[in-house]
């Protein structure tokens, strides 16, 4: 084997660079109901999801992964599924009511992507941060 394919075949083998990083997934319910969540890449139709079910005002443990671009710009979108359960009925058993979100992840704290916090809020809505600080941490 000459000189130059071995330069070659040790050349083939570095991974490309990625423009994106895998961070940490959290959860973090302020409402009074049980939910679950699922986050996916929308442009990644074979993205299974990460996730985790969160109790009434709390917050969940540390999840992997989601990949976010390095550098934040507009448009970043994650798929939301969330799976919440609302108080019991006469029957005695809980209503499971499933509800899909698409949002947009604003600018990243402090200009990196940090783990990425999924928040669902006192008014029901559904959100998502990427901070390496807890979404009420004052910076």
């Amino acid at each position: 084997m000459s000189l130059s394919t071995l330069a070659f075949s040790a050349c083939s083998a570095v991974k490309p660079v990625s423009n994106d990083l895998e961070v940490s997934v959290h959860g973090v319910n302020y409402t009074a109901d049980t939910f679950s969540y699922v986050v996916r890449n929308p442009a990644d139709k074979s993205d299974k999801g990460t996730g985790e079910l969160i109790d009434p005002f709390a917050a969940g443990g540390t999840v992997c992964c989601y990949q976010l671009p390095k550098q934040w710009k507009a448009g970043i979108q994650i798929n939301i599924d969330i799976t919440k359960w609302l108080q019991k009925k006469e029957n005695n058993k809980l209503q499971e009511v499933k509800e899909q979100y698409l949002v947009e992840v604003p600018r990243y704290v402090n200009g990196t992507p940090g783990e990425l916090w999924v928040m669902r809020n006192p008014d029901g809505s559904i959100g998502a941060i990427s901070s390496n600080y807890q979404p009420n941490h004052p910076l």
